[in-house]
């Protein structure tokens, strides 16, 4: 009896390992290297471009429009990171830096406050009332910035990752001042000069970042304050890994600069959620960053936005925002955005419906089987 049921749920296992879940496209921003998001409490999605230009759009997931171009950031070239600090206010970094060179500008990157409470636009797109922009700090040693948070509870600051001074900073919102919160060697960039410290979140008394360079995903405990009161764990061993989201239950959906989508457990267990790595025909080409739905009707569904990758020049629409759907089997938390116990806007858990299908499947086999010997 043993003997048949194992192969069965291992079956089972690699179907759901398997299971590639759907890519949905929902607008495309063509010849842009889209960066970052963050959903709107209006359900309305914000995102950010590192090149050509340092813009902010709105997008309507629910619309067949384009995206609306909500403001340019002036003086930079790029906008990075993104978090929501108050509801409808937000913080973005922006700045000058080269892709092609891989140099920065020196004293080019800075911290903006976009506040979206009175914005409104025409059906058409044409934008009424823009939001209001104000100039917060300039990051004066800062080399490139990157990931974006805040703590929860602490409405006076955010932090920022840098990619390659390998620093959290710490940039006040009233006064600007900017201090380093952490400097660890975990998150400097690589003797060959690849980036470091990328995504960043905070969760629960815990600061969550991975290192590209290294292939790294890493969390520290950090007090109120953001200064560091443990050393890193290594969570994971994670391949380019780039901007992410964590969900209710603490597991992390991770962006892969290698075209894909990975869920990675506390115990470090990774699994692939979606596209192909290392394919310029993935269903992901450029993941960059990821965010939760905050109605009902998508609080289990993430938007990605994607930069086209490596294949950004060949592959038209590669550029934009895309949903995936992880299905009604996800346990959601019901806050999003700035909520009272996470500033990574927590929604799905770790099971998709896909792989509650499989399990189904299986103990249908194990119950059938079980008559059989029965008898």
């Amino acid at each position: 009896m043993y003997t048949l049921i194992l192969p069965l749920l291992s079956l089972a296992s690699t179907i759901a390992a398997a299971s590639e879940l759907t890519v949905n496209k929902i607008t495309d921003l063509n010849h842009f290297l889209v960066e970052n998001l963050a959903v709107r409490q209006n359900g309305q999605v914000l995102v950010t471009t590192s090149a050509p230009a340092a813009t902010l759009w709105q997008v309507d997931p629910t619309s067949d429009r384009n995206a609306t171009l909500a403001l340019s950031f002036p003086g930079v070239s790029g906008s990075y990171g993104i978090t929501e600090l108050q509801p409808d206010v937000f913080y973005v970094t922006a700045g000058n830096f080269s892709i092609q060179t891989r140099q920065p500008i020196p004293n080019s990157f800075q911290l903006f406050e976009v506040n979206m409470t009175n914005y409104r636009q025409r059906p058409d797109g044409t934008v009424i009332t823009p939001p209001l922009l104000r100039k917060v700090s300039t990051f004066s040693n800062a080399i490139v910035l990157n990931g974006l948070t805040h703590v929860d509870g602490q409405p006076g600051f955010v932090l920022a990752a840098d990619s390659f001074a390998g620093v959290v900073w710490k940039a006040d919102i009233v006064t600007g001042q900017v201090t380093v919160a952490i400097k660890d060697a975990s998150m400097g960039p690589t003797p060959n000069k690849a980036a470091g410290i990328n995504g960043l979140k905070y969760q629960s008394g815990y600061l969550y970042y991975t290192n590209t360079g290294s292939n790294l995903f890493y969390r520290l405990a950090i007090s109120p304050n953001a200064t560091a009161s443990g050393t890193p764990e290594i969570i994971a061993n994670v391949t380019k890994g780039d901007d992410f989201i964590l969900d209710s239950q603490g597991d992390t959906y991770i962006c892969q600069q290698i075209n894909s989508l990975s869920r990675v457990t506390l115990d470090g267990k990774l699994e692939l959620i979606a596209g192909t790595p290392g394919s310029n025909s993935s269903s992901l080409l450029g993941p960059t960053a990821a965010a939760w739905g905050r109605f009902p009707r998508d609080q289990n569904s993430l938007y990605i936005t994607t930069n086209g990758g490596q294949s950004a020049a060949a592959v038209s629409n590669s550029q934009g925002l895309s949903r995936i759907d992880l299905g009604s089997a996800s346990s959601t938390s019901s806050s999003g955005g700035p909520a009272p116990t996470s500033s990574s806007q927590p929604g799905a858990a770790s099971t998709s419906a896909p792989f509650s299908l499989a399990k189904t499947i299986t103990l249908c086999f194990v119950i059938v089987l079980s008559f059989l010997f029965a008898y």
